[in-house]
Formats: structure tokens, C-alpha cells, sequence
């Protein structure tokens, strides 16, 4: 192979991971763009991710939120849908899969 091939060869390619970027963001929107909206982790690997707010979105509905407005005890179950990286093969994944992880139920005490 020729040299000006490859080197037009790796700028189609940079081009390429250039337009994935930019698709990626763009199916993202705006507020997801970036990368403090997603975390890649290892096997083994954790992250930690604070609740801010109680919110739910019911399926093709608008967020709700979610008060604790009277004393009482309460149940708190999360669940988040990811991507998953499946096969991975010297720091290239190669096969995904979507998935949610859902919490075990956490009791939670609201006093006056």
C-alpha cells in the first residue's frame, strides 16, 4: 500500500470518529453532550451517582416530581437504563448491550 493511500486512508478515519462525535451529541442533546454526562467503567470498577431530586418519568409522559410532604416511613427504589459494554478486547469494546439495573428496596424514616 502506498503512502498517500494510508494517510488518506487515516484522515477518512479521523473523519469517521469526527462525525460519530458530533451524531452522538446530537442524539444526545444538548444538556446530555459531553463527557460528565457519562461515565465508562472496568469491571470491578464503581461509580457513585448522588440523588438530587425524586423524579420519575412515566412512560411518554412528562417528569414528576416527588415530595416527601408527611412524616412516615417510605420505600425508595431507583432503576437506571445503560449501555453496557460487553466484550471488550484490548481497550476496544466490541459487542453492547442495553440495560436496567434496579436497586433493592431502601427503607427511608421522614420525622417532623
Amino acid at each position: 500500500m502506498t503512502r498517500p493511500r494510508i494517510a488518506a486512508l487515516c484522515a477518512f478515519t479521523l473523519l469517521c470518529f469526527a462525525a460519530n462525535s458530533l451524531l452522538a451529541r446530537r442524539a444526545l442533546g444538548g444538556a446530555l453532550a459531553g463527557a460528565a454526562s457519562y461515565t465508562a467503567l472496568r469491571p470491578g470498577q464503581t461509580v457513585s451517582i448522588p440523588v438530587t431530586s425524586l423524579v420519575s418519568r412515566p412512560s411518554g409522559r412528562q417528569s414528576v416530581r416527588h415530595y416527601w410532604s408527611e412524616p412516615g416511613e417510605y420505600t425508595l427504589t431507583a432503576a437506571i437504563y445503560l449501555l453496557v459494554g460487553l466484550d471488550w478486547v484490548v481497550d476496544v469494546r466490541i459487542r453492547d448491550e442495553y440495560m436496567t439495573l434496579k436497586t433493592q428496596a431502601v427503607k427511608v424514616k421522614v420525622e417532623k
